[in-house]
């Protein structure tokens, strides 16, 4: 921890996929739903400009293929959208039927 944040650059460290750690994703998920609403969790969406970033990186990855930074970049936007659905999905547990 420095500067009141968590170094979260140890995920990336000697992995590949986020199921390769799991439990550090158990911890974080549970952090989150137990200091935001659920509903705001199933309401988040990536600001318009991200969507759009992404959707031109996958479109260049499939026309002519990516540079090693943009592969890194749409890697890093994988992984997050995985965290949020995870993340969706326990906030989902967490709604009243």
């Amino acid at each position: 921890m420095q500067d009141g944040r968590t170094d979260l650059h140890i995920l990336r460290s000697n992995t590949t996929t986020p199921d390769e750690y799991p439990s550090v994703y158990d911890e974080l998920l549970d952090l989150l739903i137990d200091k935001t609403s659920s509903k705001r969790i199933m309401a988040f969406q990536a600001s318009p400009e991200i969507q759009m970033r992404v959707s031109d990186l996958l479109e260049k990855n499939r026309s002519q293929g990516l540079s090693p930074d943009e592969s890194r970049a749409l890697d890093e936007f994988e992984r997050l959208e995985h965290l949020v659905r995870m993340l969706k999905a326990r906030a989902r547990q967490k709604l009243p039927s």
